[in-house]
């Protein structure tokens, strides 16, 4: 029966992720907002808080790395006391980078994820969403651990 709710926590991982985690509209807030046009970056610090139709996402810092030619966003770094909601998922860490084009999510840091009452612990999580794939890895002095219920 754990077997069976872990595979189901699993899955909700995947859930979590299926769709592009910011739609074309996000509203960010922030203490201090810095725009480099040049350079196609948005640095958003103190306090940040971010929100789509489908995630919400708080951490210390944001940095939004965009094209400007084609008006795109290319990635989204979120660093110091990083927490994301989707649906019943809660995932924790120190840093986050969400590859927009290879639709590629990666956590690190003291990573946990929550659902319910089910929790998995981490150092680096890796989510290739585009293959449905979901990567745990340790630290050099921790292991992986999941409490599944």
């Amino acid at each position: 029966m754990r077997i069976i709710n872990y595979l189901k926590f699993l899955i909700l991982i995947y859930i979590f992720f299926i769709k592009n985690a910011f739609s074309d509209t996000i509203q960010i807030e922030s203490e201090k907002l810095e725009i480099l046009k040049i350079d196609g970056i948005s640095i958003f610090t103190g306090n940040v808080y971010a929100e789509d139709k489908n995630l919400k996402l708080w951490s210390n810092k944001l940095t939004v790395y965009y094209d400007v030619e084609q008006e795109s966003i290319i990635n989204i770094i979120a660093e110091d006391n990083v927490k994301i909601i989707r649906l019943d998922l809660e995932a924790y860490g120190n840093q986050s980078n969400y590859i927009l084009k290879n639709e590629e999510l990666y956590i690190s840091g003291n990573v946990t994820l929550i659902e319910n009452e089910n929790k998995i612990k981490c150092e680096k999580l890796f989510i290739d969403i585009k293959n449905s794939i979901s990567i745990m890895t340790a630290g050099k002095e921790s292991r992986v651990t999941a409490k599944i219920i």
